[in-house]
């Protein structure tokens, strides 16, 4: 994608975060935002990253591996490793 594109996107999506009333929505517009300035050079280089659909679904992928990660540290129900104990 070309720097224009992409910071276009990321403009986007912080407009979208500071104008949505759901904390969580914009806190998830918030993270798409980062994760595309994180990797703006990637996108930048990489002709996988022909659309914002391509970002979103990069992020999607990444985000559902760091819950599933999450996930495995700390299962839910299992008492015995509760951080709490």
């Amino acid at each position: 994608m070309q720097k224009q594109e992409l910071e276009a996107i990321i403009a986007k999506y912080r407009k979208l975060a500071g104008s949505t009333i759901d904390g969580e929505k914009a806190a998830q517009y918030d993270l798409f935002a980062r994760h595309v300035e994180n990797n703006f050079e990637l996108f930048e280089e990489d002709d996988y990253y022909e659309a914002e659909e391509d970002l979103l679904n990069d992020f999607n992928e990444q985000e559902s591996e760091i819950d599933a990660q999450w996930e495995s540290m700390f299962p839910e129900g299992d008492d015995d490793d509760s951080i709490t104990d």
